[in-house]
């Protein structure tokens, strides 16, 4: 890592040694030559087009830019209502003075190569966030995954997962349309970058808000990939074959890829195909798995208004997971040490199948249609042996011992389609939406469960050898209907009103093993149980917007009556509700690209058909779990701050995200510990529950020196509550995440990007404030990567993780360092060899902390350790009848 922090210097300083100058001009009309003030004056560097600095012509109309390295630039002059003006600079002296520079008006379209030298790296408007990939630069041939890695307020962890400005991305879109609907990772980790024009993180609107123009204030992180024109025609894709000694006396490593794309402007076919040991996929990276994975995309428009999406997902995936736990309870007068130690092994397939239909019936009239259905399958064994101590102790003298295995098949079937139908009246403002929503749901799982179960006290020792099938099904209708009709120019009022349904079954059977007939025929009355429950809802509102240009108001108010029905061992439990559900937004846009956004919502949640069932689960016999019948409904507050800010002078980017909730009759788990140290949870409803998140960052183009820095943090103040041995026991919880990115904007040849995170985490109980505990995790990570004229490539990346001390485990430190060195070859370059060391140190490791109202606990997982691979890799690109 130093030595990457070095290189990030050295080549930094270089760049910024070479001499600093002063350029001076004037903007003028060609015409009367009358100075045009507030023109956009931006410099970009030759012939690689990189954004160095940009500032605005003052009311005489002139500018300057200051500190600017000797050498060779464009200067992009723009304004509104004139044609834009691109203007080559060779730079030598201390102060440059330019020409008037006169602009013509009546503005054209130009090439686009011109225009994209204008984009900054990042621009803000309004609900969209806009990234240059240009002042991000990434390895020639590196997918979408490592360009969002880049990106000031995204990140993207170890699995693929990506989180916007604190939020998690659940939509990748490309060029607008879904790319294999409901699974990010497919369109990161497959496209290239080379084919990215910009990156759009859009504050998405909801269907509803889509369709009928209310705005109901709800939003999702979306990221849009826009591609480049010239892209947007062709085949294209990458194939790899993969294989290598694993340095662990393991298998050995292969992988095989398949990534073929056909894009014809509006119709877009994709094939994604793989197979590999590297845990490369779907699939937790805290275990080894074998993946096979297949997919195919298609997306199209027929006709003026007709567009169709299809897109198929499947995967089989093999786990192993080796893993090995520490955890420390705290109870009302003492408090205990579970060791855990557990291998699983698994086998887990799914199909899954969406589609969405759009279809415009005329000028006025819509109709939307989506639908998704995943078929799974899953095997799965696990050995696990824990002890119990009292805490203080030296692991001698356990109070309880246990050992189990655990293995269960089953198969499930789930699915949605939606339905809505909108309407605008010749009348503007005037519209009806009518929507309809169906969800299905079907587990069904059968297992074993052997234990032996060691109590070193009292309780009399355990033996559990016993059979268990559950079958659980739900269902959820939803209607909903809204009509807005316009009081006035600026303002708009909507009724609206829903129904659900969500009718719950589950059937539980435990059978024990009979030792005369040596069958599984005794069935267990305790833990076995038929159950039943309902939970029909009916809502009715107004909303009332006012809208003001760029500025927006929202306020409304909907009542809901509902009632919560179950039925289990022939006693009913009925509940209704009458809840006040209010919702209002203010969304103000300022002058110089800055608008900020307020969203406040109430809303309730029904129990799940699990948390009611009033028997217990005792798959883990040192853990068993109840449900309660008796539950009630949650009812969340939600409040919602955005700020967002760019400085198209500077280049500056600021945003802060700020989220509050607070949850009245939330759900938690009540727990009993006996002297044995087996506990028995019970769902039960709680008041006290607050939640106060949020998140900054500050970007900018560091002048002179080809780079972007990108600094932010996130805080987090949590406060939850649960019940041990029927004492509350509160946790306030603590988390600080500042961060600090460092990106090069050099040439293709040659770029590297360093990031830095620290983690402060505190927990405070009010049981046992002797446990509360503090800790700091620490991680650096670096990429950099060098290509020859003779196109041989060297690239690594490293990542430092340290997790500090004073929890459940020591301090585990460690650094995962890869290497690959690569070179391509055939006409275009289209081919390339590459060998690559994953874990060249041999350090890698997975420690994970756990910070809950009843334990901290310290997790480590067994994972890959060294192994190489040399690969054969083929880029294929057409585009337009050609290669580029």
């Amino acid at each position: 890592m130093r030595l990457l922090f070095v290189l990030g210097l050295i080549c930094g300083a270089w760049q910024w040694a070479s001499g600093q100058v002063q350029i001076k001009g004037q903007i003028q009309d060609s015409t009367s030559h009358a100075a045009l003030s507030d023109a956009s004056i931006t410099l970009f560097s030759f012939p690689d087009s990189v954004l160095i600095k940009g500032t605005r012509s003052n009311e005489a109309g002139q500018f300057v830019l200051p500190a600017v390295a000797k050498g060779s630039y464009w200067l992009i002059v723009t304004y509104i209502g004139y044609q834009m003006r691109s203007t080559s600079l060779r730079v030598s002296n201390s102060t440059y003075q330019l020409d008037p520079i006169r602009l013509q008006a009546n503005a054209r379209d130009l090439a686009e190569v011109v225009i994209r030298r204008q984009l900054p790296p990042v621009t803000v408007k309004k609900d969209t966030i806009e990234y240059n990939p240009q002042a991000f630069q990434t390895e020639p041939s590196a997918v979408v995954e490592k360009l969002l890695s880049k990106l000031p307020g995204i990140t993207v962890d170890k699995e693929g997962n990506i989180k916007a400005q604190g939020r998690e991305v659940a939509q990748i879109l490309v060029d607008g349309k879904p790319f294999f609907d409901g699974d990010p990772k497919m369109a990161t980790k497959n496209l290239p970058v080379d084919l990215v024009e910009k990156i759009q993180l859009i504050d998405q609107k909801s269907e509803k808000t889509q369709l009928s123009g209310m705005d109901d204030g709800t939003r999702n992180k979306t990221i849009n990939i826009v591609t480049k024109k010239d892209r947007r025609k062709g085949l294209f894709g990458d194939q790899e074959l993969s294989g290598g000694p694993d340095q662990s006396g393991g298998t050995p490593r292969y992988s095989a890829r398949l990534n073929l794309n056909r894009f014809q402007e509006a119709k877009q076919i994709s094939v994604i195909a793989q197979i590999n040991n590297t845990n490369n996929g779907p699939g937790s990276s805290s275990s080894i798995n074998r993946t096979l994975l297949g997919g195919l995309n298609y997306q199209d428009r027929w006709g003026k208004g007709t567009n169709l999406g299809l897109s198929y997902r499947g995967n089989r995936i093999k786990s192993r997971n080796e893993q090995q736990s520490l955890r420390t309870y705290a109870l009302p007068d003492t408090s205990y040490l579970l060791r855990e130690s557990s291998l699983s092994d698994a086998e887990n397939g799914s199909h899954t199948l969406n589609m969405h239909f759009n279809q415009e019936i005329d000028s006025l009239t819509s109709l939307r249609v989506y639908s998704s259905f995943m078929l799974q399958q899953s095997r799965n064994r696990s050995d696990r042996y824990s002890q119990t101590f009292p805490t203080g102790t030296d692991f001698t003298n356990p109070i309880n011992e246990s050992r189990t295995e655990n293995t269960s098949d089953g198969t499930g079937i789930s699915g949605s389609t939606n339905v809505s139908f909108n309407r605008n009246f010749l009348k503007k403002g005037r519209n009806l939406l009518l929507n309809y929503t169906l969800f299905l749901n079907r587990q069904q799982n059968s297992g074993l469960t052997r234990s032996v179960n060691e109590y070193f006290g009292k309780r009399q020792n355990l033996v559990v050898n016993q059979q268990n099938e559950q079958l659980t099904r739900s269902t959820r209708h939803q209607v909903n209907a809204a009509f807005s009709e316009p009081l006035s120019e600026a303002n708009r009022l909507e009724f609206h009103y829903q129904f659900q349904s969500n009718p719950g079954f589950s059937n539980r059977e435990v059978r024990d093993f009979n030792e005369m007939s040596q069958q599984y025929d005794r069935r267990n009355d305790s833990l076995s149980n038929r159950f039943r429950s309902s939970y029909p809802s009916h809502a009715a509102g107004l909303l009332f917007q006012r809208n003001q240009g760029k500025n927006l108001f929202n306020l409304g108010l909907d009542v809901q009556r509902a009632q919560l029905k179950s039925i289990s061992l022939n006693r009913t439990i009925s509940k209704e509700f009458i809840s006040l559900l209010p919702v209002a937004m203010m969304s103000i846009n300022l002058k110089n690209d800055r608008y900020f956004r307020i969203n406040y919502q109430g809303q309730t949640q029904a129990p799940s058909v699990d948390q009611l069932q009033p028997v217990a689960n005792n798959t883990n016999p040192l853990l068993i779990q109840r449900g309660n019948p008796n539950l009630r409904q949650e009812f969340t507050h939600s409040l919602n701050f955005n700020y967002n800010a760019f400085n198209p002078t500077t280049f500056e980017n600021f945003f802060v995200n700020v989220n509050a909730n607070q949850v009245t009759n939330k759900i938690v788990e009540s727990v009993r510990f006996d002297q044995q140290g087996v506990q028995t949870t019970l769902p039960i409803n709680t008041n006290g529950h607050y939640l106060l998140s949020g998140n900054v960052n500050y970007g900018r183009q560091l002048q002179g020196l080809k780079l972007h820095l990108s600094t932010g943090s996130s805080v987090t103040y949590n406060r939850s509550l649960t019940f041990v041995n029927d004492q509350i026991n509160q946790l306030n919880t603590v988390m600080i995440s500042p961060e600090l990115q460092l990106n090069s904007s050099f040439e293709k040849q040659l770029g590297y990007n360093l990031r830095s995170t620290l983690t402060y985490q505190a927990a405070r109980y009010s049981l046992q404030s002797q446990r509360n505990t503090s800790f700091v995790n620490t991680s650096i990570s670096g990429t950099f990567y060098y290509e020859w004229n003779f196109h041989l490539r060297f690239s690594t990346d490293a990542t430092y993780q340290s997790y500090g001390g004073n929890t459940a485990g020591p301090a585990q430190r460690y650094t995962l360092w890869n290497v690959s060195l690569s070179q391509k070859f055939l006409k275009k370059q289209q081919a390339e060899i590459q060998l690559f060391v994953f874990d060249l140190l041999k350090q890698n490791t997975n420690v994970s902390r756990n910070v809950t109202e009843l334990y901290t606990e310290e997790r480590q997982n067994r994972v890959l350790s060294r192994y190489f691979l040399v690969s054969f890799i083929y880029h294929f690109r057409n585009f337009g009848g050609g290669t580029p």
